[in-house]
């Protein structure tokens, strides 16, 4: 979940909120926000790569690339 009141700074270590902050924590905030700012165009070639691994059927490809892009709205 994005939390926009989270500040994070680094001086001789990680802190959170001007409190001292292990590299977990930092993390996870930093990943939430940066898959938040993510467009949904990104997640769709995101999404279509990891499907091109499967070996799906060009049929089957296909249909479930259409039902992301829906999803997303694109």
């Amino acid at each position: 979940m994005l939390r926009s009141l989270d500040k994070i700074t680094y001086r001789n270590g990680f802190r959170l909120n001007d409190k001292p902050a292990t590299l977990e924590e930092v993390s996870k905030i930093y990943d939430s926000r940066k898959e938040a700012a993510l467009s949904a165009w990104e997640k769709y070639e995101k999404l279509k790569s990891i499907l091109k691994t499967a070996n799906l059927p060009p049929d089957e490809y296909q249909a479930v690339c259409r039902a992301i892009a829906k999803s997303l709205g694109v």
